[in-house]
């Protein structure tokens, strides 16, 4: 990515959404493992 040449004004747009990405993708990982959890407890009350 980042040995890619792009215009200056680009630039703030790739990194804007490479970070977006980041947080999305942290957001999933954070909501999955909430979820794994959750069952768990479920199926140990059940």
């Amino acid at each position: 990515m980042k040995t890619i040449r792009v215009p200056k004004f680009v630039k703030p747009i790739y990194s804007g959404k490479d970070k977006l990405n980041e947080l999305i993708q942290k957001y999933i990982v954070i909501k999955i493992s909430a979820l794994t959890t959750t069952i768990k407890n479920k199926f140990k009350k059940a």
